[in-house]
C-alpha cells in the first residue's frame, strides 16, 4: 500500500517528466529577460508538433521566416536542437549557418544553456568531459551537437535533426547567384547525405532573396515543406494577432516598427521584415508599371466593359490550393484593376466565389483558363452567367507576361491606392517577384484578363479606339453567349 511519501514521489516524477517535455517552459526559463508574446507561443506550439512528428518517424520539414531580432535563433537553433538532444539519448544534431564562425556562435550559446540551473534541475545532464569543443560537443546522455558552416564538411557525423540558420547574411550574399548555388549544392550533396532515415530539418531565416535556399526548396518541393511566415506587421488576421499589429509589441511597438519601415528601402523592408523578397525594382514587371493609382471616387460610374479573370488549381478534390481572380474594368482607353481574389478554396467554394464575384461587380464576361479546373467550373456556371470565355494559352507564362508590358508601359492600367486595397500587398509581391516568386496564380489571372481586353479592343467597336499593341495575341479562345 502506498503511503503519502510514495504518492508524492510519484507526483513529483510525473511533474518532472512533463517539465522535460515542455519546450516553451525551457525557452522562457533560460532566455535572459524573456518577454512573452502570442507569436512566440504559436511558434513553440509548432515546434512541439514538429518534435512529436520527428519522434513518430514522419521526417518533418519546416521553414520558419521571421524578421531580425525576434528570438528566432535563440528559440530554434540554440534551444530546440538542445531540447531534442536532452530528451533523447544518442540523438545527433547538426546546426549549420552561413559560415563556421556564425555556426560556432550558436553552438557556444547552446552549450552554455546546458549549464543553466533550470536545465540541471530538470534533466540532470551535463557536457561530456571527453567531447566539448565548440564545433562538436556531446552530452552525458551520449547525444551530440555538431556546428558547421555551409562551406564545411560533415563527414563522420550524422543528424537526426538538421537546423540551418540564416544562410544569407548580407545584401552582397543575397545578390550572389554563385553563393546561393553553392549553398543549395552543399545542402543537397553534403548536409542531406548525413541525415538519418527518419530525420527532421528546420530552416530558420530572415528572407533576403527569392532564390535563397528556402525559396528554392519551396519551389522545387512545395509539398514537402511546412512554411511559417512571421511578418513584422500583419497584413491580414492571423491566429495570434489582427491585421496591422506587430509581432512583439512589448519590444517593438507599432510606432517604432513604422519608423523602421520609413527608414528602409522598400525592397529591404519587403524581404527582411515582411518575408517577401523581390528584386529592388521588380523582375519582369517593374515598380514603375504600378505608379498610376486611383481613389475610389475616381472610378468611372459606368465601364465600357467589366470582366473577371480566373486561374484555378489542377486538383478538383483539393481544399488547400489557391484560387486567383481579378476584376478589371475598361473605360475610354484605360483599364482599372478593381479587385483581386486569392484564397484557398475547395471546388464548390470556387464556383460560388466566381458567381458571387459575377453578381457583385455585374461582370459582363467571366474569363477562365481552360486548363486545370477551368472547364469544370465553366460547366457549373454556364446556366447562370450571361457570358463566359475559355482561353487556351498558346505560350508560356513569361511570354504571356511580356505581352502585356506595353500596356503597362503606356500608362493604360490604373491600380487602387494601397490603403484602399487589402489585396495590394500580395498582388504587388507576386507581380514584382514574377517569375521568381514562389506564387504566380495572381499573375496568371491578371495577364489573362489584360490580354483578353487587348483582344476585345480589336473586336468590339465600342472600345476599338484603345491604343493597344495588336502583335500580342497569345490566346486561342472559345466564346459562348448564354441568353
Amino acid at each position: 500500500m502506498y503511503n503519502f511519501s510514495d504518492i508524492q514521489k510519484e507526483i513529483d516524477s510525473l511533474q518532472l517528466m512533463h517539465k522535460r517535455k515542455d519546450f516553451a517552459a525551457m525557452v522562457k526559463n533560460t532566455v535572459p529577460k524573456y518577454k512573452d508574446a502570442p507569436y512566440l507561443n504559436y511558434l513553440f506550439k509548432e515546434l512541439t508538433l514538429f518534435y512529436y512528428d520527428l519522434l513518430a518517424g514522419k521526417s518533418p520539414r519546416l521553414i520558419v521566416n521571421m524578421p531580425p531580432r525576434h528570438l528566432k535563433s535563440e528559440s530554434i537553433t540554440v534551444r530546440f536542437g538542445l531540447f531534442c538532444a536532452l530528451n533523447n539519448p544518442l540523438f545527433e544534431v547538426i546546426a549549420a549557418s552561413a559560415n563556421q564562425e556564425l555556426a560556432n556562435k550558436f553552438s557556444r550559446a547552446a552549450r552554455d544553456v546546458v549549464l543553466e540551473k533550470y536545465i540541471q534541475d530538470t534533466y540532470n545532464i551535463g557536457i561530456a568531459n571527453n567531447n566539448k569543443s565548440i564545433e562538436h560537443w556531446g552530452l552525458t546522455n551520449k547525444a551530440n551537437y555538431k556546428a558547421v558552416g555551409m562551406d564545411g564538411t560533415t563527414t563522420g557525423f550524422g543528424a537526426d535533426l538538421l537546423i540551418i540558420d540564416d544562410p544569407i547574411r548580407s545584401p552582397k550574399d543575397a545578390n550572389s547567384k554563385k553563393l546561393k548555388d553553392d549553398q543549395y549544392e552543399w545542402f543537397d550533396a553534403v548536409a542531406d547525405t548525413r541525415l538519418s532515415p527518419e530525420s527532421g530539418i528546420i530552416i530558420v531565416l530572415t528572407r533576403w532573396a527569392e532564390d535563397d535556399l528556402a525559396g528554392r526548396l519551396i519551389a522545387k518541393f512545395p509539398d514537402d515543406w511546412k512554411v511559417i511566415k512571421f511578418k513584422a506587421i500583419a497584413d491580414k488576421d492571423e491566429p495570434f494577432r489582427k491585421a496591422g499589429e506587430v509581432l512583439h509589441p512589448q519590444r517593438y511597438s507599432l510606432e517604432r516598427m513604422l519608423k523602421t519601415k520609413s527608414r528602409k528601402l522598400p525592397h529591404i523592408w519587403a524581404a527582411l521584415y515582411e518575408q517577401e523578397p523581390r528584386v529592388k525594382q521588380g523582375n519582369l514587371f517593374k515598380l514603375e508599371h504600378f505608379k498610376n493609382k486611383y481613389y475610389p471616387a475616381e472610378l468611372p460610374q459606368k465601364f465600357d466593359l467589366i470582366i473577371s479573370s480566373w486561374d484555378f488549381p489542377f486538383s478538383k478534390k483539393s481544399d488547400s490550393d489557391f484560387v486567383a481572380g481579378v476584376v478589371l474594368g475598361i473605360k475610354e482607353k484605360v483599364i482599372y484593376l478593381i479587385d483581386v481574389i486569392n484564397k484557398r478554396l475547395g471546388f464548390k467554394e470556387t464556383v460560388q466565389a466566381v458567381l458571387d464575384n459575377y453578381n457583385k461587380y455585374k461582370v459582363n464576361t467571366v474569363v477562365i483558363e481552360a486548363r486545370a479546373n477551368g472547364e469544370a467550373v465553366a460547366d457549373c456556371i454556364k446556366d447562370i452567367v450571361m457570358a463566359y470565355k475559355l482561353v487556351h494559352p498558346c505560350e508560356d507564362k513569361i511570354t504571356r507576361a511580356n505581352a502585356i508590358t506595353p500596356v503597362l508601359e503606356s500608362n493604360k492600367i490604373f491600380f487602387p491606392i494601397e490603403e484602399n486595397a487589402s489585396f495590394w500587398s500580395e498582388f504587388n509581391n507576386q507581380l514584382l517577384g514574377f517569375p521568381r516568386a514562389p506564387n504566380d496564380d495572381i499573375v496568371d489571372a491578371f495577364t489573362q484578363g489584360v490580354s483578353y481586353l487587348i483582344e476585345k479592343s480589336f473586336e468590339d467597336q465600342d472600345i476599338n479606339d484603345v491604343d493597344f499593341n495588336a502583335d500580342h495575341m497569345l490566346y486561342k479562345s472559345e466564346f459562348r453567349l448564354w441568353a
